[in-house]
């Protein structure tokens, strides 16, 4: 009887704790300092960036926090730890933080910021930042190299470094020189020398001859000069322009555009040309096209081409059809002595919410 009473009360007793569920319930300064060190564990990490939401770290909680609902966690500290990692974004958002994506060239560089001192993180990383100015300094073994942004509230700032490439360092060769000196054994002739027939010092009409110049001509000097450029197949530039728009059964509207567009030669006068551009219209809008091009004249001094081009748009703002498509047409002239380019480009959208718009563009190419 003795024994079965003992059996309860070891039944009913409670269940020791695991460090986990500790550091959840206590998040004390020494709970982080433990955690710090076992960030290899998916687990402690996790727990880590729930503690963080509790101390409201935020900008540390989400960068722990990131994987974490798909991650194979203990039953103890499972639950607790979804909870904030679902509910992190809306936090983020209320604190008006900033996120900067960042990333490299190459991938894998240790990125480090101020604003979250003592975090050392690998390239490709997702950080929340309070708005206002930022250095970012990425390093990768002896090499360093630091850019800065400011981080607006609210919004996405993508961030994107480039390292150099590696400089390969080769031993300098070794070159041989053959000093040895070449002797060549020529055959002794006997005798007088052959006899060397010389040229008759007269000429032209003094020597009897008729018809053009004779000697080196003399240029014209009244001659003119035509300098004139040559194209490269592939063309890339920038246009700016403005027209006239209109959205739907809505009025015409005076608006604007600014746009990167590119050539790429094909055989003859035909080539592909590709465009992205961002439009303030009645409603503002992200495009991109890409068709086919074929220069109607082409001259070492000028080029007209006409362009033809299916469009894709990304309507910006408060409207009831947000992607939308169409067609372009377009007619570029370009002295091809100069960087610019002058053309005319017309749109007519073919969504539902159809827009239609007539440009007059001006541009800078590198050609």
């Amino acid at each position: 009887m003795r024994a079965l009473i003992l059996v309860g009360v070891c039944l009913s007793g409670p269940a020791v704790a695991s460090p986990l569920t500790d550091a959840l319930k206590t998040h004390s300064a020494a709970d982080v300092t433990a955690l710090r060190a076992q960030l290899t564990d998916p687990a402690a990490r996790c727990t880590l960036g729930a503690v963080y939401a509790v101390r409201d770290d935020l900008s540390r909680a989400a960068l722990y926090l990131d994987g974490c609902l798909s991650a194979d966690l203990p039953d103890d500290v499972g639950p607790e730890i979804r909870k904030h990692a679902r509910g992190i974004t809306k936090r983020l958002a209320s604190a008006n933080l900033t996120e900067l994506a960042i990333s490299t060239t190459p991938e894998g560089m240790t990125i480090t910021l101020p604003a979250l001192a003592d975090e050392a993180m690998p390239s490709p990383v997702r950080v929340w930042v309070k708005p206002g100015p930022h250095t970012i300094t990425a390093t990768d073994g002896d090499f360093v190299m630091s850019t800065s942004v400011v981080a607006e509230a609210g919004k996405r700032a993508p961030v994107f470094m480039v390292a150099p490439p590696k400089q390969v360092e080769t031993e300098p060769g070794v070159t041989s020189v053959d000093f040895t000196e070449e002797t060549a054994i020529e055959k002794q002739t006997e005798g007088p020398p052959p006899a060397i027939k010389h040229p008759s010092l007269i000429r032209g009409k003094y020597a009897g001859a008729s018809g053009g110049p004779t000697g080196d001509e003399i240029a014209d000097p009244l001659a003119g000069r035509v300098t004139r450029g040559r194209a490269r197949p592939n063309w890339l530039g920038v246009r700016i322009g403005g027209g006239i728009t209109v959205l739907g059964d809505t009025d015409a509207q005076a608006g604007g555009a600014i746009a990167a567009a590119g050539r790429f030669g094909l055989a003859g006068p035909w080539f592909v040309a590709a465009r992205a551009d961002y439009s303030k219209r009645a409603v503002n809008l992200l495009g991109a096209a890409a068709g086919i091009g074929v220069s109607l004249r082409r001259t070492e001094a000028l080029d007209v081409a006409a362009i033809a081009q299916l469009r894709g748009e990304l309507r910006l703002g408060d409207v009831m059809e947000r992607f939308g498509a169409g067609v372009t047409a377009g007619l570029e002239l370009a002295p091809l002595a100069t960087p610019i380019t002058v053309g005319v480009r017309a749109e007519q959208g073919v969504s539902t919410l159809a827009d239609r718009a007539f440009f007059v563009e001006v541009g800078l190419d590198w050609r």
